[in-house]
C-alpha cells in the first residue's frame, strides 16, 4: 500500500510555503526500515542532494543540502494516516528552502521518493493474493526459465511483482531479465520499478527507447548464448523487430501474448517466424479475466467524474467483444444508463441487438441519434476516425479500455478542435466548433489503469500462471508441441493439463475451513480495545 502527497513546488526566488511530498509503505522490522535510509540517502545523493548526517535510529529526521543551495528535510516515521496500519511508515521529503533550485529539480527531488522499492512485507502480502502464481514453481522446477533470457511488456503494478518472483523461482536470471515500462500512470509503477531495477536487479526500459532497449537485450542474450523468450501484454515486442530488426528474429524462442490488442497487432505481418502462445484467445482467460476488466474500467470513470449524473442517459460502446459486452452490461445494469453498441462486425451487431442493447451498421448515425454521453472504446483503433469529431451533437466524455492510446484519433481532433484543455489527471478536452466538447478521461491511456491498479491480484492470478505456463512450454526444445504463429489448440490443451485451474478452484472454490482472508497478518496487530461510537454522552 502507498500514499503519495505532494504540495505545489515552489519557483527559487519566491515566497510559498516549503514544498513536501510523502510516500507511505509498509515495513515489518528496523532492518526494512534500515534499507529504505540507505536507499532514499543514496539516490537523493545521485540527485546531487547532501546529507549533513545520518539518523542513529530507523525513526528521525536528517537534513539535506540541495544542489543549488538551500536545504529540506528527509524524515522517515509512524504513518498517521486515516489507513494507517501495523508497520505503516511515512517517508517524507520538505523542501524548507529552495536556494537556487528550479522547479523541475525540486520536482525531481521529490519524486525519489516515489521509486522507494517495495518492501519484503509488501512483497510478502503480494504474494498471498496470487498462490496460484506463486506455486508454480512446484510443478514447472527450478529450471523451467533457466535457458532463456525473458523480456517483458507486462504493466508496471504490484500483481507483475509475483510474477518475476515466480520467474527466478524458476530458473529465470535477473541480469537476463529485461522489462518494458509502458509509462502508464500507474497508482505504484515508482515503487514496482524501483523494485524491478534495485530488488531484482532487471533492466527496466522505458518505452520511448523500447526498440534500442530489445536490441540491446537481444545482445545480452546473445552474449550468454540464449534465445529470448517474451511475455507481452499488448504486441510492443514482436511488432518492434520484425519492423526494425527482421533479422532477429530467429533469437527469439517465442512469445506469450497477453491481450487481444497483441493480437491484433501481429495479425498484419501474417506468418510469424515465431511460435505466438495466445493466452489472450484462451479458453482460461475468457472465463475469468472480462468482467474484472469491465468493472474497473466503469468503476474508474465514476471515480474521475463523482459528480456526474449517469442514470437515464446514453452512453455508445465501442467493439463488442469480450470487453465491450461485460462493459455494455455493467452501463445498462448497474448505472442504469441507455447503451448503444457499435462494431465493424455485423455478426457481433446481431449479439449485441438479441443482448437488448441498440445497434446500428452507421457510426456517424449512432453519435448523431444517440447523442452518448459517455463513450467507452473497447475496438482497439479504427471505429473513430477525425471525421467523426463533426458527428457528436452534444458534449461527451470518451474513456479507453485498450492499449496506449489507439482507441480515438487524438492527432486528428487536436487538428479540427478550437483549442485542447489540460484538465490534469482528469485528462484533456478538445473544444470543438459549435461549442461540442470531448473531454477523453486519462488522456485516451486504458482508464482501469489510470493511477489505479486495475483489477484484484486474485483474479489475475490465474491469467499470470497461464502466462507463465505458456512461456515454460515455449521454453522447451520441442516447445510442447506448439507451432509457429499461433496454435490455439496447443494453447488450451496445455492450459488444461496443467495444475493451475484445479489450484484456483481449490482455493476460491469449495475452500470451506482452508479460506484465508486478506487480512494483516495477526501477530503484527494489537489488541483490538475501541468502544463503539455512539451518539450522545
Amino acid at each position: 500500500m502507498t500514499q503519495t502527497m505532494r504540495q505545489e513546488v515552489p519557483h527559487a526566488g519566491t515566497q510559498t510555503l516549503p514544498a513536501a511530498h510523502q510516500v507511505v509503505f509498509r515495513a515489518a522490522d528496523d532492518g526494512a526500515r534500515a534499507d529504505a535510509w540507505r536507499y532514499l540517502l543514496c539516490e537523493l545523493g545521485r540527485a546531487g542532494c547532501v546529507a549533513a548526517a545520518v539518523p542513529e535510529n530507523p525513526a528521525g529526521a536528517v537534513t539535506l543540502g540541495l544542489p543549488a543551495g538551500g536545504a529540506a528535510v528527509l524524515a522517515i516515521g509512524k504513518a498517521v494516516c486515516d489507513s494507517a496500519g501495523p508497520g505503516c511508515l511515512t517517508a517524507s521529503v520538505t523542501i524548507s528552502d529552495p536556494g537556487r533550485n528550479t522547479s523541475d529539480g525540486l520536482s525531481a527531488i521529490l519524486a525519489v521518493l516515489d521509486s522507494l522499492p517495495l518492501t519484503g512485507w509488501e512483497l510478502a502480502r503480494i504474494g498471498e493474493q496470487m498462490p496460484v502464481t506463486a506455486g508454480l514453481a512446484g510443478y514447472l522446477g527450478s529450471s523451467a526459465f533457466a535457458d532463456v533470457a525473458v523480456l517483458c511488456a507486462i504493466h508496471h503494478m504490484r500483481d507483475f511483482t509475483a510474477m518475476a518472483a515466480a520467474l527466478t523461482a524458476c530458473g529465470a536470471r535477473p541480469g537476463l531479465i529485461t522489462v518494458i515500462d509502458k509509462g502508464y500512470p500507474y497508482r505504484m509503477r515508482g515503487r514496482v520499478d524501483g523494485w524491478l531495477r534495485h530488488g531484482l536487479g532487471a533492466s527496466v526500459v522505458p518505452y520511448p527507447g523500447r526498440v534500442a532497449g530489445i536490441r540491446a537485450h537481444l545482445d545480452r542474450a546473445a552474449a550468454s548464448g540464449v534465445r529470448t523468450l517474451v511475455f507481452d501484454d499488448g504486441g510492443y515486442v514482436l511488432p518492434a523487430v520484425l519492423d526494425h530488426m527482421p533479422d532477429r528474429a530467429s533469437e527469439i524462442a517465442g512469445v506469450v501474448e497477453q491481450t487481444m490488442s497483441g493480437i491484433w497487432k501481429i495479425e498484419p505481418y501474417g506468418q510469424l517466424p515465431v511460435p505466438v502462445f495466445s493466452v489472450a484467445e484462451s479458453d482460461l482467460k475468457a472465463a475469468v479475466e472480462a468482467p474484472y476488466v469491465a468493472a474497473a474500467v466503469t468503476s474508474a470513470v465514476a471515480d474521475l467524474l463523482r459528480d456526474e449524473m449517469w442514470a437515464g442517459r446514453p452512453a455508445l460502446v465501442l467493439g463488442y467483444g469480450r470487453l465491450g459486452r461485460q462493459a455494455a452490461r455493467l452501463l445498462r445494469d448497474v448505472y442504469r444508463m441507455r447503451v448503444a453498441v457499435y462494431d465493424q462486425r455485423p455478426a457481433t451487431l446481431v449479439t449485441a441487438q438479441v443482448d437488448g442493447f441498440a445497434v446500428s451498421g452507421s457510426l456517424t448515425g449512432t453519435l448523431r441519434t444517440h447523442q452518448p454521453l459517455l463513450v467507452l472504446g473497447s475496438a482497439g483503433r479504427g471505429s473513430l476516425t477525425g471525421e467523426h469529431a463533426g458527428a457528436f451533437t452534444s458534449s461527451a466524455y470518451l474513456a479507453s479500455m485498450t492499449s496506449r492510446d489507439y482507441e480515438f484519433p487524438l492527432s486528428e481532433w487536436a487538428e479540427r478542435a478550437i483549442r485542447v484543455v489540460d484538465y490534469g489527471p482528469l485528462g484533456h478536452g478538445y473544444l470543438m466548433p459549435g461549442g461540442i466538447e470531448l473531454c477523453v478521461l486519462g488522456d485516451g491511456l486504458p482508464v482501469n489503469f489510470h493511477h489505479r491498479e486495475s483489477v484484484p491480484g486474485r483474479v489475475i492470478d490465474l491469467v499470470f500462471a497461464a502466462l507463465l505456463l505458456g512461456g515454460a512450454t515455449l521454453a522447451r526444445p520441442d516447445r510442447g508441441g506448439h507451432g509457429l504463429g499461433r496454435d490455439l489448440a496447443c494453447v488450451n490443451r496445455t492450459l488444461a493439463a496443467s495444475p493451475a485451474m484445479t489450484s484456483f478452484l481449490d482455493r476460491y472454490g469449495d475452500d470451506g475451513p482452508h479460506r484465508r482472508l486478506l487480512t494483516p497478518p495477526a501477530g503484527d496487530c494489537p489488541d483490538h480495545t475501541r468502544l463503539p461510537w455512539k451518539y450522545g454522552p
